[in-house]
């Protein structure tokens, strides 16, 4: 067999490419995306999922989809039939056109295959709800793992006759491996060593793209007819597992119980101190917050619908699409009704979409500082505007991304009884509102009120873990997005935290919050430039 390290046109091509888009992205592109750059050159069907990633950003219309895909499908089929042709273990490769054309049907149906699961990766980059991650990546693993010789065996035309090897699905593993290292390595070092990491990346893509086609080229196809569509059947599988297993999850996250229809009425005077508990996206109206507090204490319940007099008025999953600063205009009235009934500052404890609400009315709404006592923010998601589509009718950067999302929130409400449009403002305001939510993660609140973070470990999946503003204080729980109120170690900790006795937050937890940060960037959607972001919020009107 011919020595790779002989092979000079096969490893140059792989590093220059690795390294050429990490200094140009790490220069000149959008944060954090540079930790792509060695997937450039990633055995099939990676390089594909690299691929379509920076598609769904990047493109204003149909036809410029339309040109980048077909763009993608040559460049990509070309290459990959040279490939075979420089590598091949004989004297005797497949012609380039045969291959090409092979190459040509794989990437078409890699393509297809892997698309729902970039979307949702896009709508990870728009929320920074970490389930998400855990949705997409390991099915895109998956497929990964079972189709790398797709693109580099001898049957020109035939998508499914090829058996899964062993061998191709562990330098596939491999390169999952050092692709994750490289990308964690990437966004953490300066542009000059970065470029270095993303060089040593793609020797070991080129590296395991030679070992592929050397084992196909020296054990030609020659396998009982069953076994050929064994790689369809079981790329047909995961996908149809990970469905059941997601509705699945969606049916037991989901409220199934009515909501409370009772208003909270606050008294004219009150006594002990109040505490102000937002609930999240999607969430039920309960007169009652599920929140254990020490005693002199008083827990009332935020509500997304508002007040009518002195009452707090219930309210419905639906009425957590409003935009941000209605929300918070809303959490305004109801935090002075409290104060003026209790003459003592309130403090706020919130999680997920109510911790925006809750920054939002900090930072955006005018009000009098002494007004809120302590902040506790649990999931606080770092919504940094990094993706963004246009409104129905119109086109824009991420047009695809957005039809994607109408089309994920479209399955998201019929796995589950979950409300949810990609075009409700809450969503408008999260694409629309780059630099509300920027401020979001990062101002610190005029008034300086004391900020406690509760962040999920899981989480930092989505690649923008955040540590809060300056001089916040920043907890990590070992748990996933949502539902960190309902825990016991949680709400002892917001019991001392309003108490005012903290036990000092753990630096290890920080530590593993970032190098869990870093390594996923790898595989996250790169954000939009931040020269082409919207300028203003056109919904919300919080910007």
């Amino acid at each position: 067999m011919r020595s790779f390290w002989r092979r000079w046109e096969l490893l140059l091509p792989a590093v220059l490419g690795a390294a050429g888009e990490t200094a140009l992205v790490g220069a000149y592109g959008p944060p954090h995306g540079a930790a792509l750059g060695p997937q450039l050159t990633a055995p099939p069907p990676l390089d594909v999922l690299h691929d379509l990633r920076w598609i769904s950003v990047y493109h204003q219309s149909p036809w410029m989809l339309a040109l980048e895909l077909a763009a993608m499908l040559a460049a990509r089929s070309g290459y990959a039939a040279w490939i075979v042709q420089r590598a091949w273990p004989n004297d005797h490769p497949p012609s380039l056109v045969y291959a090409f054309r092979r190459a040509l049907v794989f990437y078409a149906f890699a393509a297809l295959l892997l698309a729902p699961w970039v979307i949702v990766l896009f709508g990870l980059a728009l929320t920074h709800v970490s389930f998400l991650f855990f949705v997409a990546a390991p099915v895109s693993f998956a497929i990964a793992l079972v189709l790398p010789q797709g693109a580099l065996t001898q049957a020109a035309g035939h998508w499914w006759r090829w058996s899964p090897s062993l061998a191709a699905a562990g330098w596939q593993l491999a390169a999952l491996v050092w692709l994750t290292v490289a990308g964690g390595l990437i966004s953490w070092l300066p542009l000059p060593l970065a470029v270095l990491v993303a060089a040593g990346a793609g020797v070991l893509d080129s590296r395991a793209t030679f070992e592929i086609v050397g084992r196909i080229g020296r054990a030609p196809e020659i396998v009982r007819r069953r076994s050929r569509v064994l790689a369809p059947a079981i790329t047909i599988g995961i996908v149809a597992a990970t469905t059941a297993g997601a509705a699945a999850g969606f049916s037991a996250a989901t409220p199934h119980t009515a909501g409370d229809d009772h208003s909270a009425t606050v008294p004219r005077s009150a006594s002990g101190r109040p505490v102000l508990v937002l609930a999240g996206f999607n969430s039920r109206w309960s007169a009652r917050p599920s929140l254990r507090i020490p005693p002199g204490f008083h827990a009332w319940r935020y509500s997304y619908r508002g007040t009518r007099g002195r009452a707090i008025l219930p309210y419905r999953a639906s009425d957590t699409l409003q935009s941000l600063a209605l929300s918070a205009r809303k959490l305004a009235v109801q935090v002075r009704l409290l104060h003026d009934a209790y003459h003592r500052p309130v403090a706020l404890v919130a999680e997920s979409e109510g911790a925006l609400v809750a920054r939002t009315y900090l930072l955006r709404i005018p009000h009098d500082p002494r007004l809120v006592s302590r902040v506790i923010l649990l999931d606080m998601p770092d919504v940094t505007g990094a993706v963004t589509y246009p409104p129905p009718g119109r086109w824009g950067w991420g047009w695809a991304g957005g039809w994607g999302m109408r089309a994920l929130s479209w399955v998201i409400r019929t796995l589950g009884p979950l409300v949810g449009s990609a075009d409700s403002p809450f969503l408008r305001d999260l694409a629309s509102c780059p630099r509300l939510m920027h401020a979001l993660s990062h101002a610190p609140a005029p008034g300086h009120p004391t900020e406690v973070w509760l962040h999920a470990l899981a989480d930092s999946a989505d690649g923008y873990a955040s540590s809060g503003p300056p001089g916040s204080v920043n907890y990590v729980v070992t748990a996933t997005h949502g539902g960190l109120i309902r825990k016991a170690r949680v709400q002892s900790l917001i019991g001392t935290l309003l108490r005012g006795s903290p036990r000092p937050p753990s630096r290890i937890g920080l530590a593993i919050l970032h190098l869990s940060d870093h390594l996923a960037r790898a595989w996250n959607t790169p954000g939009l430039v931040p020269s082409l972001r919207p300028r203003s919020c056109p919904i919300g009107g919080a910007a």
